[in-house]
């Protein structure tokens, strides 16, 4: 499982990197820091997009990039092992649409 949250989103306060830690917490209770983290971050993945909004670019910031491919990440990750180390982000919009990054 992956979760991404954008940086500037309105909608949603900004509680994903404290409910990831809680869920390793949860999960590994007797682990430490380190090694909770460890354990959790094979199944369980935050990513967080700078300057975007609700599901969707920040109309403030027009030439920031938003993944596109999340489902295709995650569908490589669970049915061909490819480990999502980051998720490729396309500009939208702006003097740098269509670039990935």
């Amino acid at each position: 499982m992956y979760v991404y949250y954008n940086e500037s989103d309105n909608s949603i306060p900004a509680a994903s990197v404290h409910y990831q830690d809680l869920v390793r917490q949860i999960m590994y209770p007797v682990f430490s820091l380190t090694a909770g983290t460890a354990a959790t971050i094979i199944w369980y993945r935050l990513y967080i997009i700078p300057g975007a909004a609700h599901c969707s670019p920040n109309t403030l910031q027009p030439n920031g990039p938003f993944p596109q491919t999340n489902l295709q990440v995650l569908l490589n990750w669970v049915e061909k092992g490819v480990e999502p180390t980051t998720l490729n982000a396309t500009c939208l919009a702006g003097t740098e649409k269509g670039k990935n990054s």
